[in-house]
């Protein structure tokens, strides 16, 4: 998560132009629910179509819950990220929520310290949830999809 977080970040401050990609670009569905609890499985980054970064989701803690966002039907996200406390129990951070608009295939954040952004839902299944973010500086295009599946 922490390289996801750090590369969203990077996105984000480098005050890029956002783009968007259709649904329909990889066939997948978007008509079901985003609401629940979605952990983190892989992303991958394109620059220019070439792949640049591609890895697992590693930053669960051993021995630990998985890290999760949370949807809520009230428009709240909370990014839940667990971690070893001094006694050394799993502990859920206690990160304040952030909100989220669903719009067609469009997810927008806002609130979060790292997913606030406009996102492209390239699909979304009872189990599955994958989104997009192109943007596009200096002639470079970076496409980034981050993976997610329904606990």
């Amino acid at each position: 998560m922490k390289k996801i977080k750090l590369v969203l970040a990077a996105v984000i401050f480098a005050g890029l132009a956002l783009t968007s990609c259709s649904s329909s670009d990889d066939g997948g569905g978007t008509s079901a629910s985003i609401v629940g609890k979605w952990t983190p499985t892989k992303t991958i980054i394109k620059i220019n179509g070439q792949t640049a970064f591609d890895e697992a989701y590693a930053d669960n803690e051993a021995g630990c819950d998985k890290d999760y966002l949370e949807f809520t039907a009230a428009g709240a996200l909370n990014d839940v990220v667990y971690f070893h406390n001094v006694d050394n129990a799993c502990e859920a951070d206690a990160a304040t929520p952030g909100t989220y608009t669903k719009t067609g295939n469009s997810v927008t954040v806002s609130g979060t310290a790292d997913y606030d952004d406009t996102y492209t839902i390239a699909k979304l299944t009872t189990s599955e949830l994958r989104v997009t973010t192109t943007t596009t500086a200096q002639g470079l295009t970076q496409v980034t999809t981050i993976y997610f599946t329904k606990v």
